[in-house]
């Protein structure tokens, strides 16, 4: 990726009035109606169809039947010499060689996908990491649903394209959807994860049960207590019995997928929604056990501040594993921790109290991984940062005052 590497004025402290945004892992859709606008094509990366030009039939063109003359009975005077007269040689002309031409593979690139938190509408887009053209614009549900939409981005259907996850969010119920990377055409018909509840759904995707697939991890919204779920990419069904991150909280529960061992499979991070201390749990995965048995938790914050926390992760093998951000009311504040837990960085990023919500990835060739931090609330801004914290140029996901749920991934 090209790296810009002008500096913005910080946008870390600019507040904008207006509507506040309570992003909350969320479960339950009841737009059961809900249109949905097809994913458009804006910028992106078309599909090239091969052209295999092939030569006519061939051709053989041969000369027609010999002809022999030969001289009459000899007669007492001698005749002259038999004269023979023969066809000229067969000629053969045959086509040149079939040509094929290949399209060149289409080259994966990393994308950042944004959702408009509360307020703005389940307005998703897809945008190339490297320009910020726009790949893919959509509404994941009714336009006129102003809860807000969860996403997160994963390989769901082993294509080698990173899919886009969407949940509803709050009011919305738990309606949870997938389209594809390549086309933005929905894959599958979506589902419930929360039958019943409209406290809005929480997304994440990792491959947990080590299939080659990106399975779907959520999160129940305010309300629906921190119930935990795990789906197959592959098939829809349930990875193991859920389990609740944190027994007795009813303020909803934020989710992300993380590389946490050695091995190939993803790992859960839970952080407490709003209206909860800002705990982190950090919860194994092995197979189709999916238990909720945590190999560890802490408080990202000061255990006291109410606002919840939101947490981001990379199924890679960065340094940095997973990110937790403040929520509503306690700053910009983001740290970064490796596998083990243990503390990589942190920073507070103006003096906003609008929150920060954080994802690491890979947005160029080299390595660490970047940083996005985008407000909860009240603003559309996303900052973006190095793999040292240097910062990049950033970009308004929305033109509404709203905050942004995003992820990083290839498409």
């Amino acid at each position: 990726m090209h790296k810009n590497m002008t500096k913005l004025a910080r946008r870390t402290g600019r507040v904008i009035a207006g509507i506040g945004l309570t992003v909350v892992a969320i479960n339950l859709l009841v737009v059961e109606s809900s249109e949905f606008v097809p994913a458009t094509h804006i910028g992106g990366l078309p599909d090239i169809i091969a052209t295999t030009t092939t030569a006519g039939p061939a051709t053989t063109t041969t000369a027609g039947p010999t002809t022999t003359t030969t001289a009459g009975p000899t007669t007492t005077t001698t005749a002259g010499p038999t004269t023979t007269t023969t066809a000229a040689p067969t000629t053969t002309t045959t086509a040149a060689p079939t040509t094929t031409t290949t399209a060149a593979p289409r080259t994966r690139v990393p994308v950042i996908v944004t959702g408009a938190a509360a307020g703005g509408g389940p307005h998703v887009i897809v945008r190339r990491a490297s320009d910020d053209t726009t790949i893919f614009s959509f509404y994941a549900y009714d336009e006129a649903f102003q809860g807000g939409v969860s996403v997160a981005l994963g390989d769901v259907n082993a294509d080698t394209f990173d899919d886009i996850i969407t949940g509803a969010g709050p009011g919305g119920g738990s309606h949870v959807r997938v389209f594809s990377g390549q086309t933005g055409s929905e894959i599958g018909g979506g589902f419930f994860a929360y039958p019943g509840f409209t406290g809005g759904v929480h997304v994440a995707a990792g491959d947990v049960n080590n299939d080659g697939r990106a399975d779907i991890i959520t999160g129940a919204g305010p309300g629906g207590g921190s119930h935990v779920r795990v789906f197959s990419g592959q098939d829809g069904s349930e990875i193991g019995g859920g389990f609740f991150a944190y027994p007795g909280f009813s303020g909803g529960v934020r989710v992300a997928a993380a590389n946490l061992d050695t091995d190939a499979g993803a790992e859960i991070v839970t952080g407490a929604g709003p209206g909860g201390s800002p705990h982190v749990r950090l919860v194994e995965s092995t197979g189709a056990d999916v238990s909720g048995t945590p190999t560890g938790g802490f408080f990202a914050y000061d255990q006291n501040f109410t606002g919840g926390v939101f947490v981001g992760g990379s199924v890679g093998n960065a340094t940095t594993r997973f990110v937790t951000g403040a929520g509503a009311g306690g700053g910009r504040h983001v740290r970064g921790f490796n596998a083990a837990g243990a503390e990589q960085f942190g920073r507070i990023f103006g003096s906003s109290t609008n929150g920060a919500v954080p994802a690491i990835g890979n947005l160029d060739a080299d390595a660490p991984e970047e940083l996005l931090v985008a407000f909860d609330r009240n603003d559309p801004f996303v900052n973006r940062f190095d793999g040292d914290l240097t910062e990049l140029q950033g970009f308004a996901a929305y033109g509404a005052p709203v905050g942004v749920r995003l992820d990083i991934g290839l498409f």
